[in-house]
């Protein structure tokens, strides 16, 4: 067996060449609605979050100062992993997708995402 002298040594198996046709539907629905555009929304919809989320004991982690430095995730805690898990379990029963990254809750929300998907997220809080 001949190894590559890089990174590809720890490839193993084969592209997924089934999924192609699926990335590529993924790739003409981001050209079509426009990067700008979802970044934009995004923008929006976690602008509406931040505000909703420095109302109340909620203490935000994520940078949110400077856009520059602003993604689509946001992440924050009530204060302790167990309160935040308690968190995460309330807003699943309720259908609101959320994740725990590193004891703490993750929203990350879209740009097919609703304002008033945001404002039910916010209220359920």
């Amino acid at each position: 067996m001949n190894y590559h002298p890089d990174a590809r040594r720890y490839e193993t198996g084969s592209l997924a060449y089934s999924l192609f046709h699926g990335w590529t539907a993924g790739l003409e629905l981001v050209k079509e609605v426009g990067i700008q555009f979802i970044h934009d929304r995004v923008i929006e919809l976690t602008d509406r979050i931040i505000a909703g989320l420095k109302d109340g004991k909620i203490t935000l982690v994520s940078p949110v100062e400077k856009i520059s430095e602003r993604s689509a995730i946001l992440s924050f805690t009530l204060g302790t992993e167990e309160a935040n898990i308690a968190l995460h379990k309330r807003l699943l029963a309720e259908n609101v997708i959320v994740a725990v990254r590193d004891g703490r809750i993750r929203v990350s929300p879209n740009f097919y995402n609703t304002p008033e998907e945001i404002d039910r997220f916010l209220a359920l809080l």
